[in-house]
């Protein structure tokens, strides 16, 4: 399963909040890589993790990242095995283009 690939039906979204004093766009990209690698490599282990998207807000140093996945669990421990850092992770609604017709 990659990165891209859906985890499946009971998949859940979670929003990761992570406060980063002084990050530039470059940590900000550099981080995201590894997030990605560790997503892929939880994903080759039959984990059900896709993360869907970040925002990188600099005015207020933060990064916001979209994940769908199984449980919290997973998505923390991409996080740890990309070596970032999470303030908070919340259980998450999202909206679809499919859902708002």
């Amino acid at each position: 399963m990659s990165e891209e690939s859906s985890p499946g039906s009971g998949s859940k979204a979670f929003l990761v909040e992570r406060y980063v004093p002084g990050i530039t766009k470059v940590q900000f990209e550099a981080a995201e890589r590894r997030i990605r690698r560790a997503v892929r490599d939880l994903a080759a282990t039959g984990a059900a993790i896709r993360l869907v998207s970040s925002a990188f807000v600099p005015t207020e140093e933060i990064v916001l990242s979209v994940f769908e996945a199984s449980a919290e669990e997973t998505v923390i421990d991409a996080n740890v095995r990309s070596g970032v850092h999470v303030d908070r992770v919340q259980p998450a609604e999202l909206s679809r283009d499919e859902d708002l017709d």
